[in-house]
C-alpha cells in the first residue's frame, strides 16, 4: 500500500517528528505509519516521504481502540496473545533494552506486540517473513567476528564473496519491504530491506539481477533480537563492546557518530561500527550495529 493509498483513506492531518520523515502519526486514529523508502527515476533514495513510498509497518498508540482478528486489544493481558497464536511456530520472546519492555513477536505472521507488566501496550503489523533462518529471522544467532547472521554464517557481509542476494531472500524472506539498486557517492549499491526485522542489507551489484549481488554489510537495527555467543547485541552496553574487542576509534558518517571494532587482524582486518543511544539511567547502549563496518 502507498502513501497515497493511506492519505486517500484517511483524511486526517499527518504530524511528523523531526528526524524522521518516513514515519507518519495519526493523532485521532491512534496510528503511527512507516514507510520505505522508494528510489527515484535516477536510483536515488531521497530520504523524505512521497506518494510512492510504501507502508512497512503500522504501530498502534496508547488509546487506539481497535482490535486484532483474534480479538487481542490494547490492555488484554498478555496470555490471550499466547492463547490466540499457540498454532503459530514462528515466534520470539523478546526483552528488549533499546525498545523497552518485553515483545511478543511473530515474524511470518506479520504480528507484535509490546508487553508492560502482564498487559499488552501496543500492537504492530507488517509484511510476514517466509525467511528460514532458526529460531526466526527476527532472533537469529549473531556472529560479530564474523560479520554475519546465523549459526553457519548463513548470511555474511564480506569486501569479496558475501552472500548472495537470492541466498539473504531464502534466509530472511522472499518479500523484502524495498529492494532496488541506487546510487551512493557515485557508486551503484544494492539493498534490501527488512523493516519488520530491524535489518538491511547493502550489496555490491553482479552480474544483470538484483539476486546475483553479493552482501557487503548488514545494518542491524531494532527489533532485531540476535546475539553473539558472547551475549553481545542491540541494547548491550559500550562497556562491554569495549571489554570484547578493545578501544573503539571514532567516526563520523553523514553526522551520525559510530564506534569502530576491529574483530580480527590482518592487513584490512574485519570490524563493526556500533552507534550507541543513552538510556534512562544514562548507559550508552548500542542502538545500531554495522557487520563489515566501513565508510563508502
Amino acid at each position: 500500500m502507498t502513501r497515497a493509498q493511506v492519505t486517500a483513506a484517511i483524511p486526517e492531518q499527518e504530524r511528523f517528528l523531526d528526524g524522521a520523515p518516513l514515519r507518519a502519526f495519526y493523532c485521532e486514529k491512534r496510528l503511527v505509519i512507516s514507510y520505505g523508502d522508494t528510489a527515484d527515476g535516477g536510483g536515488v533514495l531521497a530520504g523524505t516521504l512521497s506518494n510512492d513510498d510504501v507502508v512497512v509497518r503500522i504501530h498502534t498508540l496508547a488509546g487506539f481502540a481497535g482490535r486484532t482478528d483474534t480479538d487481542i486489544a490494547l490492555g488484554d493481558a498478555d496470555t490471550e496473545i499466547g492463547t490466540a497464536y499457540a498454532a503459530e511456530t514462528s515466534h520470539a520472546q523478546v526483552l528488549s533494552t533499546v525498545l523497552g519492555g518485553a515483545q511478543e513477536l511473530y515474524p511470518a505472521r506479520g504480528l507484535a506486540f509490546g508487553i508492560n507488566g502482564s498487559s499488552v501496550a501496543w500492537m504492530a503489523v507488517h509484511r510476514g517473513s517466509d525467511g528460514t533462518l532458526t529460531p526466526t529471522p527476527v532472533n537469529a544467532r549473531l556472529n560479530l567476528a564474523g560479520n554475519a547472521i546465523g549459526t553457519g554464517q548463513d548470511v555474511k557481509a564480506a569486501f569479496t564473496a558475501g552472500t548472495t542476494f537470492a541466498t539473504v531472500k531464502q534466509k530472511l524472506g522472499s518479500l523484502p519491504d524495498a529492494a532496488g539498486t541506487i546510487t551512493y557517492n557515485s557508486q551503484q549499491v544494492a539493498y534490501l530491506t527488512y523493516a519488520s526485522l530491524g535489518l538491511r542489507v547493502v550489496g555490491t551489484p553482479q552480474g544483470s539481477t538484483l539476486d546475483e549481488a553479493t552482501t557487503f554489510q548488514i545494518y542491524i537495527t531494532p527489533p532485531f533480537a540476535g546475539f553473539d555467543s558472547t551475549t553481545l547485541g542491540l541494547g548491550s552496553s559500550k562497556a562491554e563492546f569495549d571489554t570484547q574487542f578493545g578501544t573503539p576509534s571514532q567516526q563520523n558518517v553523514n553526522g551520525a557518530i559510530f564506534y569502530k571494532y576491529e574483530t580480527g587482524s590482518g592487513l584490512f582486518p574485519p570490524a563493526i561500527g556500533v552507534g550507541y543511544a543513552t538510556d534512562d539511567a544514562c548507559v550508552e547502549r548500542a542502538a545500531v550495529i554495522v557487520l563489515n563496518f566501513v565508510t563508502l
